[in-house]
């Protein structure tokens, strides 16, 4: 999903298979939608008309999966959304809890937009994670900020959310909390650094990347 339609505008989100949009204007090949999943609008190049859905989402994909077709297996990302009938054509599929969906993106590499394997950022990373386990996040880490309810550095355990703010107070940044005073994140890559009362330290060099604003617990 692009930001205008042309090639050359900015990411600003990406479509996960089986996420039902809806078409809010179209100009030759490119279409506006809004996903309905997240409210995130954007442009996307279609070469081909856009299907009704056939069927209700029955099954989010904790992990990459292979799905029969007619001209083929096709890979699906975690976070995809399957009907009832692709759930059950799918091999071995099986719900990962959350830090087991999120240790899968280990290594990643860092894209600004992106929401699976090939490249992701740290809102879209958090958003995916949850979606697998059937909770519903907003795409930006300063929406996701604004829910669930706040606790303190001691109280924290291993699901919740921890944020960061850049020099105006403003949140840039998330990540998952993980037990010991770690976080897995999203920044150059995927990774998990140490987590301190004033923010994330880099686990090889003990450089402070990131200022702690607040930790917020989605799950109960």
């Amino acid at each position: 999903m692009r930001a205008t339609n042309s090639h050359r505008a900015e990411m600003v989100s990406e479509i996960l298979y089986g996420e039902a949009f809806e078409v809010l204007e179209q100009q030759g090949n490119w279409k506006k939608i809004t996903l309905l999943h997240d409210g995130y609008s954007g442009w996307v190049e279609f070469g081909f008309e856009c299907q009704p859905s056939n069927g209700e989402t029955a099954a989010i994909a904790s992990k990459p999966l292979s799905l029969p077709t007619a001209t083929g297996r096709l890979n699906l990302y975690p976070g995809s959304r399957l009907t009832a009938i692709e759930a059950a054509q799918t091999e071995a599929f099986e719900k990962l809890n959350l830090l087991e969906v999120a240790r899968q993106y280990l290594g990643v590499p860092y894209y600004w937009g992106g929401r699976s394997l090939r490249g992701i950022d740290c809102s879209g990373f958090v958003q995916v994670v949850f979606a697998t386990q059937a909770v519903s996040l907003p795409r930006d880490a300063y929406q996701q900020a604004q829910l669930g309810r706040s606790i303190s550095f001691e109280e924290k355990r291993a699901g919740d959310l921890a944020f960061f703010k850049n020099e105006t107070g403003k949140i840039t940044h998330v990540g998952i909390c993980l037990a010991d005073s770690e976080i897995i994140h999203a920044s150059e890559f995927v990774r998990i650094d140490n987590l301190r009362h004033d923010g994330i330290y880099q686990k090889q060099s003990d450089k402070k990347s990131h200022q702690l604003s607040h930790i917020q617990r989605i799950l109960s």
